[in-house]
């Protein structure tokens, strides 16, 4: 019986609440932490979102359409679209493969209104992606109607 009793939480914790809510909450997103780190996925989004939130009301990215395809690399950029059959190519027109990270981070193209560096919490880097994913589409629209790209 005394090792059922040792293997009980700090009595403490259990007489209070909060503490234990604050106690799990802290345990939950350190282990969403340890599992974020982990993962060999994402690395584009690995960059932009180095840590999970600390807490539930922590917004991890801003509510954007236009963001949270810069973050993931998905729908306009040409190397999302050949990978779901919507373009023969995955080639940037600076014959470099068009993902995400290229497209915001390297690509010439999109040189002029880019920040230093690209922070989510910076508002020159929201602004900065939403206006690339704008231009991106417009550019892969006028694609399709077989329109040279526009000018940028």
């Amino acid at each position: 019986m005394n090792e059922w009793i040792a293997l009980k939480p700090p009595t403490t914790i259990l007489n209070n609440s909060e503490e234990m809510k604050s106690h799990l909450e802290e345990e939950i997103y350190r282990r969403w932490q340890d599992l974020w780190n982990e993962y060999n996925g994402a690395l584009w989004m690995k960059k932009l979102i180095p840590r999970v939130p600390k807490a539930a009301n922590e917004e991890i990215v801003p509510q954007n359409v236009y963001i949270a395809q810069a973050i993931t690399g998905n729908n306009c950029f040409r190397a999302y679209l050949k990978k779901i059959k919507k373009s023969e190519s995955d080639e940037c027109e600076c014959e470099q493969i068009e993902d995400a990270e290229h497209g915001l981070k390297y690509c010439p193209r999109w040189k002029s209104n880019r920040p230093e560096s690209l922070d989510l919490n910076d508002q020159l880097t929201k602004q900065y992606m939403i206006e690339t994913v704008r231009k991106l589409w417009s550019q892969e629209i006028e694609r399709k109607k077989g329109n040279p790209s526009p000018p940028q």
